[in-house]
């Protein structure tokens, strides 16, 4: 048996949950909430195809206005949650 004098690490981590309507959820792990959330604009403008929702989501300045749009326009949507994750050696 190996020595486990090691003591346990605990991290947090933010889960950025993100679909397209009608599509399967995606989950992406990130350090940060600000990794997470910049995952979540380029991901919508990648995938819509109408020109005015796109010009919409590249002019947003916030998550919150990304969000407005995604719902207002029956896009998707996404949540950002955290988890503690604990590494043991």
């Amino acid at each position: 048996m190996g020595n486990n004098t090691e003591t346990p690490i605990t991290r947090t981590i933010y889960i950025l949950k993100i679909r397209k309507y009608g599509e399967e959820d995606e989950i992406f792990l990130n350090a940060s909430e600000e990794e997470a959330e910049a995952i979540v604009k380029p991901y919508f403008i990648d995938c819509t195809f109408n020109e005015e929702v796109r010009a919409a989501l590249e002019a947003a300045k916030t998550i919150d206005q990304v969000d407005e749009i995604l719902m207002d326009k029956e896009i998707g949507y996404f949540d950002i949650y955290t988890q503690d994750v604990t590494f043991k050696d």
